[in-house]
């Protein structure tokens, strides 16, 4: 059987840089330093598709923290791209 990969183009969907450096920084901004610790531990612990357990939890507070700083994206954009902005997010806020 082969392993799942996240691909994290989704298809076409694409950000452009500024644009992702923007939302990385709002997330390590605005969310607490112990979510963004679990992220990580998470994505060590469990790989690549760590997420998909997570989508109702950390990928919600990723969502409402986008959006409270006005990032207007369509929903497929978000879920393409939540996980690794806030993989981003923890890795800039913890490896300092």
């Amino acid at each position: 059987m082969a392993t799942e990969k996240y691909d994290e183009t989704y298809g076409k969907m694409q950000l452009e840089d500024t644009e992702k450096e923007k939302a990385v920084n709002e997330i390590a901004k605005s969310m607490k330093k112990s979510s963004l610790k679990r992220i990580k531990k998470l994505r060590e612990k469990e790989g690549e598709l760590w997420w998909k357990k997570y989508h109702y939890s950390y990928g919600l507070e990723v969502r409402k923290t986008l959006r409270d700083a006005g990032f207007d994206w369509e929903e497929e954009t978000v879920d393409a791209f939540w996980p690794l902005l806030a993989e981003e997010a923890a890795r800039k806020v913890l490896e300092k």
